[in-house]
């Protein structure tokens, strides 16, 4: 794992069959699968331990260690930390999922957040002055009503990525950071946790069509390789030492 590297993995988790779900359940941590089974909806707890299970996986492909190695710890704010050292520099990886999608990414020395929406989510358009700077609020309206919503959308994902990257959560005052409208550069007024914005970079991945997907990392000027890989459940199941021909589909 390069300094300069940072790499992200996502997987639709629709066709995921229970049996493999319980083999997922398997390889986490006692505290994870506590927190899995406290969804009461099938499907969340299924996006849950796909996500965790996810995350693992990316850490041992970059650090080639053992899936149920890894250990974490929250911070204050609840943001995860992985309590591993590597001789090469401080892990950082973060995690994200919505109703069909997960995803993760894994970097070194720098933080990084992630976040995953679906389109359909709902969002109503007058809350825009809670998540928009000024000057966002008016290119929002500025644009067709038909794209008010998805640029919103847009702004919405990109900005939670990043205040899961800082650590901060919702606590950050949003409106106080402004994203340039190519993606990138991350500009505006100081924030706590944020000393430099100009040092971080915050835009959209490409992902399937009914989700959004963001990415938010400390970059401070450098240029970084960023690798999005989209992987599916066989895949998965393999990094886990899971054997599909032994799954029900």
């Amino acid at each position: 794992m390069h300094p300069d590297a940072v790499r992200i993995w996502s997987m639709v988790t629709h066709e995921v069959p229970e049996s493999t779900l319980q083999r997922f359940s398997q390889v986490l941590a006692p505290w994870e699968r506590s927190r899995a089974e406290r969804y009461l909806s099938a499907l969340d707890r299924r996006d849950y331990l796909c996500a965790h299970v996810l995350r693992r996986s990316l850490l041992s492909h970059c650090f080639h260690r053992s899936i149920s190695d890894w250990v974490f710890e929250a911070d204050s704010f609840g943001k995860p930390t992985v309590l591993n050292r590597e001789p090469c520099g401080r892990i950082e990886c973060n995690l994200s999922h919505t109703r069909g999608v997960v995803a993760a990414i894994v970097a070194l020395d720098r933080v990084v957040g992630i976040d995953v929406e679906r389109r359909d989510r709902p969002l109503d358009l007058d809350i825009a002055a809670l998540i928009c700077s000024p000057a966002e609020v008016a290119a929002l309206h500025a644009a067709p009503r038909s794209r008010q919503r998805e640029k919103l959308l847009q702004l919405w994902v990109r900005k939670e990525a990043l205040t899961k990257a800082v650590g901060r959560g919702l606590s950050m005052a949003l409106p106080l950071i402004e994203l340039d409208d190519d993606g990138f550069t991350v500009s505006g007024q100081s924030v706590p946790g944020m000393e430099q914005p100009a040092d971080w970079q915050v835009h959209l991945l490409t992902m399937v069509p009914n989700v959004l997907l963001a990415m938010a990392v400390h970059c401070q000027g450098q240029h970084l390789c960023i690798r999005h890989t989209r992987i599916d459940w066989v895949r998965l199941c393999e990094f886990c030492g899971i054997a599909t021909e032994c799954v029900n589909v």
